[in-house]
Formats: C-alpha cells, sequence, structure tokens
C-alpha cells in the first residue's frame, strides 16, 4: 500500500467505534429537519393572558381571575365585618360609655308634689370619658329604680345632646318622678331616719343612642347604688347655724298658748324646695304624751344657702300641759330630755286641691326621736351655734318655756327659769 493511500484513508474515514453521519438526502426531508434542530433550544410561544401559579391550585390562574378572587374575600370579609362592628363592637362601646361615665350633682329642686309623682329639676354637669369623636343624642327614656325586683320610683329622662369633642355637658332638665312604691317607703321610715337598713337599689334604662351620620343603637345600662343610714350626711350641728329671728305668744287659756317663731338657717345641702299647696304637721310627744302640735305652712319654702324668715307654728295641747311644764323645767335645769317627732299628716289650703294620699301614707309612718339637750352657760352667745334642722323642735320647746315664762310672772318655777332661756342646739 502506498503512503498516500493510507493518509487518504485515515482523513476521509471514520475511526474505529466512531457513528457515520448518513448524508442528506434529497427525498428524506422530516430527516434533514431533526438534523437541523438537534443543536437548537424549542421556543414557547408567549401567552396573551398572562398566568398565576398557586400552590394549593392544580392549574394556574389569570391575573384577572385573582383580582376576581381577592375582591370577591375583601367582600365576604367586609360583609362579615361590617355586622360585628355595627351590632357588636360600637354597642359594646356605647354601653362601656354609659357605664363609666360619671356626673357631679349640683342640685335637686322639688317643684310640686303631685297625686301621680314629684316634678323635679335636676342640675348636674357630666363628665365625657372617653371624648366622644362625632355628635350624640342620648334619646328619651325611662329609668327605674329597683329594690331587688321591685320597682319603688321611676323618672322619664328627657334626653341629651352631647356635642362632638367635649370633656364636660350641662344637664338640667325637668321630670316627674312617678311609679312610687308608698309600701316599700313606709317601710323604710318606719324604722327611723337614723336607722335605714342596708338597701342595694338598681338604677334600670334602656336608651336609644345616636351617633350622627352612623346609625343608632338602644343601650341597655344597669347601675347600683347603696343606701343606708352610713350614706346619709353627717349630721353636723354647726353647719346649719340656726338662730331664732323672732317669737310670739299668744295665750288661749291658761294651759294653752298659740307660738309662733321665725327662724333663720344655713342649707349645706344641694336640696330645695318650692312652696306647696299644703302644710306639713306633726306633733311632739313627751313620754308617750302629745305636748305640742307644730305646722310649717305652705309658704314654708327652702333654698340652697342662707334661709331667711322660715315661719314655724304651735299649739301647746291642753291636756298634755303638765309635761310640757316637767319638759320646761328639765330644760331650764340643765338636763337633756328625749321628746318623739310623730303624727306627721298634711293640711290642704283649699278643699278642690287632690289629696296626695301616696305622700300621707308615707308620712304617716314616720317617727323618729330628738334628743333636746338642757340649757346650759354656753348657750347665751347671740350669734349662736348652729343645730341642723330638727332645731326646729327643740325651738318650739324655747318658745313654750319663754310664752310661761312671760305668762306666769309669779311662783319659784318662773325665777328658776328666767334668764336661763337660752339658743340650744339639738341632735338626732
Amino acid at each position: 500500500m502506498r503512503s498516500g493511500d493510507h493518509h487518504g484513508a485515515s482523513e476521509s474515514s471514520p475511526l474505529l467505534g466512531q457513528q457515520q453521519e448518513a448524508p442528506p438526502s434529497p427525498t428524506n426531508p422530516r430527516a434533514e429537519e431533526e438534523n437541523r434542530t438537534d443543536d437548537v433550544r424549542p421556543i414557547t410561544p408567549v401567552s396573551v393572558k398572562s398566568s398565576i401559579r398557586f400552590p394549593f391550585l392544580r392549574k394556574p390562574v389569570t391575573r384577572r381571575q385573582a383580582v376576581a378572587a381577592i375582591f370577591i374575600l375583601l367582600l365576604i370579609a367586609t360583609s362579615i365585618a361590617l355586622p360585628l362592628v355595627y351590632f357588636l363592637y360600637i354597642p359594646h362601646r356605647l354601653h362601656e360609655a354609659l357605664s363609666d361615665g360619671h356626673a357631679d350633682f349640683r342640685s335637686l329642686h322639688i317643684i310640686a308634689v303631685k297625686p301621680e309623682g314629684v316634678q323635679v329639676r335636676v342640675q348636674a354637669l357630666s363628665r365625657n370619658d372617653p371624648v366622644p369623636p362625632v355628635d350624640v343624642t342620648l334619646q328619651s327614656t325611662l329609668v327605674s329604680v329597683l329594690a331587688g325586683d321591685r320597682r319603688i320610683a321611676a323618672l322619664q329622662f328627657p334626653g341629651i345632646s352631647v356635642p362632638r369633642g367635649s370633656s364636660e355637658v350641662e344637664v338640667d332638665f325637668e321630670a316627674l318622678l312617678g311609679h312610687i312604691d308608698t309600701k316599700f317607703f313606709s317601710k323604710l321610715v318606719r324604722k327611723g331616719v337614723t336607722s335605714i337598713p342596708h338597701q342595694t337599689l338598681r338604677i334600670l334604662a334602656s336608651p336609644m343612642l345616636s351617633l350622627r351620620g352612623i346609625g343608632s343603637w338602644v343601650v341597655p345600662v344597669e347601675q347600683f347604688a347603696t343606701v343606708d343610714h352610713g350614706t346619709l350626711p353627717p349630721l353636723n350641728g354647726t353647719q346649719y347655724n340656726v338662730t331664732l329671728v323672732d317669737q310670739s305668744a299668744t295665750p288661749i287659756s291658761f294651759t294653752q298658748y298659740r307660738l309662733s317663731a321665725v327662724l333663720a338657717f344655713s342649707n349645706p345641702h344641694p336640696v330645695s324646695f318650692a312652696p306647696q299647696l299644703f302644710s306639713l304637721c306633726f306633733s311632739i310627744y313627751y313620754e308617750d304624751q302629745r305636748v305640742i302640735d307644730v305646722a310649717l305652712p305652705s309658704t314654708t319654702h327652702l333654698v340652697q344657702g342662707r334661709n331667711v324668715n322660715a315661719t314655724v307654728k304651735g299649739l301647746t295641747v291642753a291636756g298634755g300641759f303638765t309635761l310640757l311644764m316637767k319638759l320646761v323645767g328639765e330644760y331650764a335645769a340643765g338636763n337633756a330630755s328625749d321628746v318623739t317627732v310623730s303624727g306627721f299628716s298634711l293640711a290642704y289650703e283649699d278643699d278642690d286641691v287632690e289629696r296626695l294620699d301616696w305622700l300621707e301614707t308615707i308620712l304617716r309612718e314616720l317617727t323618729f326621736d330628738v334628743e333636746v339637750p338642757g340649757a346650759s352657760g354656753d348657750d347665751d352667745d347671740e350669734d349662736g351655734e348652729g343645730v341642723w334642722m330638727a332645731g326646729l323642735v327643740g325651738s318650739v320647746v324655747r318658745i313654750a318655756t319663754q310664752t310661761f315664762v312671760k305668762a306666769n310672772s309669779k311662783g319659784g318655777f318662773v325665777e328658776k327659769v328666767k334668764g336661763m332661756v337660752r339658743r340650744t342646739p339639738f341632735r338626732i
């Protein structure tokens, strides 16, 4: 073999074990195409609608489908959240605001006592916490006071408006305090003013609260108040500063006198009342014997602060003259005496005035004891140490004493008490 032939065969012939490519055949175009695309990566056509694949879905979804699904989910969440906010959250917040709110009580004025109840005017300052972000209107509602499950009184609250952002709002309204349970209050006063048993009262109301631009809700409210003798204001005599302005006595007989006194005193409590169409009458008993009948005329009224020209009228009881003399003697000797105030009743100024049966029923049960200390040298200052309203009982006793001193100018008893009658402190 020639060397030229050897080299030519090695260059043009495939090596052993190497596959030889077949020459393209004009009669096999498919094979030609496959050979042409062996080294070319296939190109995937781009879809017009882009898709999003969620791991929890088997098939991808389009962007439009995803937006629609999110919108539906938001719509469902809103439809659930709005009722929860409207029917649960807002009423809960309003209930908290009413329950936690407080008011500074300023005054209670009794306008008129009527057969159906007591017409009153109430003034207070309501403090709002939290401050309302919108205008709030509390509609008229019935406020009931219950002792246990028994309603003992009720008042129609006329409503109030609270401007947006107001931390305080003035409360000033008139209403009728009615539905008075006479049996409950009769039993209460029967045990004495200073021995009121422990009572837990429930105050119930269901006012409608309106938030401007949002809606209205009925919000039930329940609060509790404890009342017993410990909740009564302390009977500190010095704060009343009772003084005797004028006095007179008219003899009817040797054993009976008509008495009259004009008192001045201070009222430190936020309670007042206007003149009524009746006089309040009661009697003073000493050793279980009626000795003086007392009347507060219909012109009597009470204001906050200093009261002047408060008239008290009295009539000594003929059958109790002897005991009255004994009471006067104990007082003049400086000895304390216990008297009982009872027999409360109403005397109407006009026969056409409708009777106050509910009030008369309660007053018939009212009885309390008054301690009248004896006269002492400390009681003779003309400015007078203050005493509280039960001092009118002692004032009547004092007037009676002075009356008998003037009317019976003879006898050792008169000489004993003369000059010893002074303004006297009284206390229950």
